[in-house]
């Protein structure tokens, strides 16, 4: 039995929609993440991970040494108890953007190509919203802590929802 579905012409926008947001969200994870891991987490003599070395090596022989920039610290973990509180809140703030973007990413792209298919128009408006607020709220919640997301997760998380009401309000409509 063969099942077919006919795409609308903007869904190829749709698409490059999708495939904006995952470049984006990589692209977070390297310039957010990274420098604050190089930055708060710094290796070599005197820095921060060599107060580790020895525990390390206990644990793991003579020439082990910690990974380079806290790996696999996430924020909460061993390494980052021991960062003052502004490194530690600086750097849960970069792990937070890009974990936030991380769990989103699946309901954003779902939702956009298969709403995609039902209302292409709305869909293609709430992509492009999502691919402008999203960086925005990178940038804000890493550089002014959580308060300052709000406007920019208003802005890309709220059209998900109302794109999907839509879809499901126009396919009963439309039966």
């Amino acid at each position: 039995m063969a099942f077919y579905i006919e795409v609308p012409d903007l869904y190829p926008w749709i698409l490059l929609c999708a495939v904006i947001l995952s470049i984006e969200c990589l692209v977070i994870g390297y310039a957010m993440v990274v420098p604050m891991r190089m930055k708060h987490f710094p290796t070599g003599k005197g820095k921060f991970m060599q107060q580790f070395k020895y525990e390390h090596q206990a644990a793991f022989g003579r020439e082990a040494r910690p990974a380079i920039g806290g790996f696999p610290d996430t924020g909460n973990g061993y390494y980052a108890d021991k960062l003052p509180y502004k490194s530690w809140l600086e750097f849960n703030n970069a792990m937070r953007t890009h974990q936030n973007f991380v769990e989103w990413l699946p309901t954003i792209l779902c939702t956009l190509l298969i709403c995609g298919v039902y209302v292409p128009t709305a869909s293609l408006v709430v992509g492009v919203v999502n691919c402008v607020t999203r960086p925005l709220y990178t940038m804000c919640y890493a550089n002014k802590g959580p308060a300052a997301r709000i406007l920019p997760f208003i802005g890309g998380t709220v059209p998900i929802f109302g794109l999907l009401a839509y879809t499901v309000c126009y396919g009963l409509w439309a039966a």
